[in-house]
């Protein structure tokens, strides 16, 4: 699969974004990617922070990865403990 590259004003926009959804203890649930797929449908771009109690136990390269294979979007940013998906670029 031919990966599409991100254009500059995309990346800019993602890190001007505030987080809109938080990943934290109980994890990826049914519920979070069904909210999280409401919100790419609403914003078409959104920031997730992943919590310190999620990351003690799980790889965050690893859950930004399930979260967009669950949401059929598409990484646009992995910095720290935040995560920016795009919707439909796969």
């Amino acid at each position: 699969m031919r990966m599409r590259t991100i254009d500059t004003s995309t990346l800019k926009k993602a890190i001007a974004l505030e987080p809109m959804l938080q990943v934290g203890k109980k994890g990826i649930t049914k519920e979070l990617i069904a909210e999280l797929t409401k919100l790419l449908n609403k914003h078409k771009m959104v920031k997730v922070k992943l919590l310190r109690s999620f990351v003690s136990s799980n790889s965050k390269k690893e859950a930004a990865e399930r979260l967009a294979d669950s949401t059929k979007s598409r990484i646009v940013s992995q910095t720290g403990f935040t995560v920016v998906l795009i919707k439909g670029y796969q």
